[in-house]
């Protein structure tokens, strides 16, 4: 593995006409050479071919020629015969100044009172920059208190703090938590804040901190504060905390760094911790395109079209800096072309004559040499890359009398190889599940650089995978090329001996595009794959694997809460059977445009925080920045604003978030929200972020941190309004509108979808799927000897999760009332007359069947409306002395009865009345007149948009309904009291309506 790191960034004055050559390039790059984030991307090299630096200032690179000024360049003065690599990754990312380490201190002990430090190379202020303070202290034994300091707070996020455990990774984290607050720190004895606010022993900021053995602390200082402390321009030689209490423990280390900056404030991303690479904001095309070096006047300076047929090729000019290119059989980034070779061409790929497959005999297969008499095919059985060392193909056919894979390669002098062709062959196996065999080599896995060898690494190997369907014939379903490596956390996922890990299916650098299949029964309409997990279990492997997949489709499924589906699969590395896996999706970009059904995102962010990476909010897609400037506007919005509803919904979408706290705390996740975070926002969720319900393994008993009786609401509430991610909520629970909303919503689904008898069916079904497959598992992982003494665990386990899940929704309801410091429940009783003539909308669902009852809260309004089905109109209600209006199907209270009940009286429409139709289908708006909500019901065709006119005929609201419901609710508060019109589109016609504002 090549990883190369290029920065260069001498000051010089010289600007010169440049001489500059798109040297070479790659857009099938794989472990060649990797970025700062250990990435592979697409590369070009740019060759200064003068005798003199040549400042990059102003040059632009593109893939577009009506677009030539793409992407910039930073000033960077490539030094003469230099080879700078710049990688074509979509990062967008420029070089910028590192930091300058002042001090290194070894064994430190704080004392209280002002500690100073003594710098070993003295930091030249400028006197008109802000200085940035990086600081990492590390006690290499465990845990220890943090010195409290004297601190003051900030009304810009003045400092960035990350810690971890077990090492000292965080002192290279890339995100931490923000801080508007601040250490009192001397320079040169020149003080910077005054105030007395102290940080407890446990929290951050601490310069001296490493309660969780390592910390980061990053603290921005603006040239202001320094001037106005009496600092001038010149050295600083000293740093200076003053500590209010220390526990005297002994730092093995603590390393300051400083350095100028230009910040209005910090965000959860600590400076500098980009990297110091080049990097585009575009990628080259898998099929090859032309890459332009552009001069500040405009002109193209250089071109090379990037065309490369695999992995172990570049393009490039040859000699260096010549017109003369062609394809390089030893890509050299950032050096010279010169050790390579221009071969005469590539060789085609062989022919396996018998495809791969499930077969019940043995099979005699030969390999077709599809090149002349000077190319040799030579092959493998165990898995391995052919070379030449490999076998060399005579012309026998092979006996194929056992599981195996076959791999071939052509190999003529002078020629590039061809591709591997593989073919999986799986003799008299037998499963209820798909099939995915791997081919990979062996050292790939479990040599020195091996990533099962290595679980804790992120790299990646090239694998072939061939995956078969769940039939009794186990059909084809499709071939690939595919990179694979580690993936999971730290509870066993990838330490265990049976490894968890994923597939990166749409690899440019392989040539493949995603896979266009329905893969997972419980996702059937997702039919777009570019990668799988595949996941052991993780806590619970050789236990009750499908215990997290279970419990997030549980509660997920069907609300506005998002959840990785999964199913079951058999995997085979080598014709070896490898375990029984979890095959699940990925939380990416593509999920969520698959789920969102929203493909043409301008702007998405996914982001994560794990323990295993160090608990630290970082960016799988996009960037971070922009969550920690949204949690600091939202922190100061006033939830007794008449306003507030509307304003925090244009942060997080507050139906996904209230369902996904309701997942959280109705399970009782001890293992969150400081672990197992993933969010989202894009275009289609309006840039309001969205959080998926993840990891969920560790509630509930067998093997959990919380059983039935555990009240996850009460865990929620404490961790109060600062926590980054239930924060938000904590807030909005102040406010009474949304109070009431969460609690109704709470209830709503303790009455329908967390209803016990659905819940239990769908462990059922869990447990059958993998019942007749853990066999296998047991054989593989665990002891072949006792299988069946295992498989009484596992049916153990399972009733053991049954009895969890009934006894949880037993107690749920009066966990919410103590948490919530409610005033009791009432049973709430639903009906309509005549049977199926109409439904009854019940706060936020629709129930379907009559008689129908619930459980809700004594002095909360419960809200409902009448909606007549097609053929009926409502007519009143009737034994319900609570309503005053018998006639208006909307109505909302609250009571503090023991119980409630509704009937719904509708009529049949007689022939002389009249309806809105919009084609052939009944377009309903109610309750008419409203004062907060307006709901569209269309009786057979969805609804596609609509748009609200005022009693002026000025548009006030208009909005594609991108889901395409028959039934949508519009929030209408903001309106004001007023006449209004709607035109509703469907997908048979238009509909025009009136409707009062209250």
């Amino acid at each position: 593995m090549k990883k190369l790191i290029i920065i260069l960034l001498p000051l010089c004055p010289m600007l010169i006409q440049a001489q500059l050559i798109i040297n070479e390039g790659s857009n099938k790059n794989f472990n060649f050479i990797l970025d700062a984030d250990e990435e592979s991307e697409d590369w070009i090299e740019i060759y200064n071919t003068a005798d003199y630096p040549i400042n990059l200032d102003g040059y632009y690179l593109t893939d577009d020629e009506d677009n030539l000024q793409k992407w910039e360049f930073s000033t960077y003065f490539i030094q003469p015969q230099e080879f700078l690599v710049v990688f074509c990754s979509g990062k967008d990312i420029q070089p910028i100044e590192g930091f300058q380490e002042v001090a290194y201190v070894e064994s430190y002990v704080p004392n209280m009172g002002w500690n100073y430090h003594e710098f070993d190379e003295s930091f030249n202020w400028d006197g008109e920059s802000d200085v940035l303070v990086d600081v990492c202290s590390y006690y290499n034994d465990g845990y220890t208190s943090n010195s409290r300091f004297y601190q003051t707070e900030t009304d810009f996020g003045s400092t960035v703090t990350a810690v971890n455990d077990g090492g000292n990774a965080s002192c290279d984290a890339s995100g931490g938590d923000i801080h508007f607050q601040r250490p009192n720190t001397r320079f040169n004895n020149y003080q910077i804040g005054y105030d007395d606010v102290v940080n407890c022993n446990t929290c951050y900021p601490a310069p001296y901190g490493n309660w969780y053995w390592a910390a980061r602390n990053q603290m921005l200082f603006k040239a202001e504060e320094l001037e106005e402390s009496g600092l001038s321009e010149g050295d600083i030689n000293q740093i200076g905390w003053d500590v209010e209490f220390t526990s005297e423990e002994e730092y093995t280390y603590i390393t300051i760094k400083m350095k100028h900056v230009n910040l209005d404030q910090l965000t959860g991303q600590f400076t500098n911790s980009q990297g110091e690479e080049f990097h585009t904001n575009f990628k080259i095309d898998s099929d090859g395109e032309n890459i332009l070096l552009v001069s500040p006047e405009l002109e193209i300076e250089s071109e090379l079209f990037v065309d490369v047929p695999s992995i172990f090729t570049s393009r490039g000019s040859m000699p260096n800096g010549s017109n003369n290119t062609s394809l390089l059989t030893l890509p050299s980034p950032g050096e010279s072309n010169g050790d390579s070779f221009l071969p005469e061409g590539v060789c085609s790929e062989p022919i396996i004559s018998i495809d791969g497959g499930v077969y019940q005999s043995t099979l005699l297969v030969d390999i077709i040499n599809t090149g002349d008499e000077e190319t040799y095919v030579y092959y493998t059985t165990n898995g391995d890359e052919p070379n030449l060392d490999s076998e060399l193909y005579t012309g026998e056919s092979i006996n194929v009398f056992q599981s195996s894979n076959i791999r071939a390669r052509a190999f003529k002098d002078g020629y590039i190889p061809s591709q591997i062709a593989s073919e999986t062959y799986l003799l008299n196996v037998s499963h209820i599940t798909p099939i995915v065999a791997i081919s990979i080599e062996d050292d790939h896995l479990y040599a020195g650089d091996g990533i099962f060898e290595n679980w804790w690494e992120d790299w990646e190997k090239y694998a072939q995978i061939s995956v078969f369907d769940s039939t009794l014939e186990h059909n084809h379903m499709f071939d690939r090329d595919v990179a694979m490596q580690m993936d999971g956390g730290a509870g066993g996922s990838r330490s265990n001996p049976q490894h968890s890990f994923r597939l990166e299916m749409a690899k440019g650098a392989f040539d493949e595009d995603p896979v266009e299949l329905s893969l997972l029964s419980n996702r059937p309409e997702r039919d777009t794959y570019s990668r799988l997990y595949f996941r052991n279990g993780s806590n619970h492997w050789l236990n009750i694997p499908y215990k997290d997949a279970c419990l997030v489709d549980m509660l997920t499924t069907n609300t506005f809460a998002y959840h990785s589906a999964m199913r079951p699969a058999s995997v085979y590395i080598n014709g070896e059977y490898f375990g029984l896996y979890e095959m699940r999706e990925k939380l990416d970009a593509e999920f969520w445009a698959e789920y969102d059904e929203y493909d043409d995102y301008e702007t998405v962010d996914v982001l994560s925080q794990s323990y295993w990476y160090d608990l630290i909010l970082r960016a799988t897609d996009g960037q971070v920045d922009d969550y920690y400037i949204m949690w600091d506007e939202f922190q100061q919005l006033d939830p007794g604003s008449p306003g507030f509803i509307a304003q925090a919904n244009s942060y997080y979408d507050l139906e996904n978030y209230t369902d996904y706290i309701i997942s959280q705390s109705w399970i009782a996740n001890y293992d969150w929200p400081y672990n197992n975070i993933k969010l989202y926002r894009s275009d289609a969720s309006d840039l309001r972020w969205r959080f998926a319900t993840i990891d969920l393994e560790l509630s509930l008993q067998p093997g959990g941190w919380s059983d039935c009786y555990d009240n996850g609401l009460e865990h929620v509430r404490n961790e109060g309004e600062n926590n980054l991610f239930v924060g938000a909520w904590n807030r909005c629970y102040e406010n009474n509108d949304y109070r009431v909303y969460f609690i109704n919503r709470f209830a709503d689904l303790n009455n329908t979808l967390y209803n016990v008898d659905r819940l239990l069916s769908i462990e059922q079904r869990y447990f059958d799927e993998w019942s007749l497959e853990m066999p296998k598992e047991f054989a593989r992982w665990g002891d072949p000897w006792d299988i069946q003494g295992q498989m009484n665990e596992f049916f153990d386990r399972h009733i053991h999760l049954q009895e969890e899940i009934e006894c949880k929704t037993e107690v749920v309801r009066d966990q919410i009332e103590d948490a919530l410091d409610l005033d009791g429940q009432f049973d709430l009783y639903l009906d309509v007359l005549p049977a199926e003539a109409g439904i009854i909308y019940l706060n936020t669902i629709e129930p379907l069947e009559y008689p129908w009852e619930g459980v809700y809260y004594k002095g909360i309004p419960i809200e409902m409306t009448a909606i007549a089905n097609e053929g009926y109109e409502f007519v009143e209600w009737v034994s319900s002395p609570q309503i005053d209006d018998d006639l208006n199907p909307y109505w909302t209270g609250e009571t503090y009865n023991n119980s409630l009940s509704f009937t719904a009286l509708f009529e049949e429409i007689s022939e002389h009345q009249t309806v809105s139709e919009a084609g052939n289908s009944i377009v309903e708006i109610y309750p008419n007149p409203t004062s907060d909500f307006l709901f569209i019901k269309t009786s057979e065709s969805k609804i596609q948009s609509w748009e609200i006119y005022n009693s002026k005929g000025n548009l006030v609201d208009a909005k594609i309904n991108r889901v395409l419901d028959r039934q949508v609710r519009l929030d209408i508060g903001q309106l004001s009291t007023g006449v209004y019109s709607i035109i509703i589109k469907t997908e048979q016609g238009v509909s025009a309506k009136h409707w009062v504002k209250l």
